[in-house]
């Protein structure tokens, strides 16, 4: 439900963690939304306007702590986590055993092999 949604904005992302983990056909269970997303202008402009929908705040602060969702907030904080009228998030500029995001996006090969380790990929581009 998340990717669908994440993709149909167009989001460059790749999915991390229990949710591609069950995408390749594990039974592992997991509660949360771990990615990786394209840290580009224009892709960071579609996710914040989603999060923004979907109410999202940082995890484990009560609601109605002054948090600011925008594209400042996602330069400035390589990893945050957040809950949201979707579940919870976690969002990574970084994953482990990649350089870059960007380079994931752009390189099919690499989407190919992370697809192997637990992670999916989605891009547009």
């Amino acid at each position: 439900m998340f990717e669908a949604m994440l993709v149909a904005r167009g989001i460059r992302f790749v999915l991390v963690s229990g949710v591609a983990a069950a995408v390749h056909g594990s039974a592992r269970f997991t509660n949360d939304l771990d990615l990786c997303y394209d840290a580009a202008p224009d892709n960071v402009e579609r996710l914040v306007t989603l999060l923004s929908e979907w109410m999202a705040y940082l995890r484990g602060v009560e609601p109605g702590i002054p948090f600011i969702l925008d594209a400042r907030t996602f330069r400035t904080t390589p990893l945050l986590t957040l809950t949201s009228s979707m579940g919870t998030i976690d969002l990574l500029i970084r994953c482990q055993g990649s350089a870059t995001i960007v380079q994931r996006m752009h390189s099919p090969n690499a989407c190919r092999s992370a697809a192997s380790n637990s992670a999916h990929c989605h891009s547009k581009r």
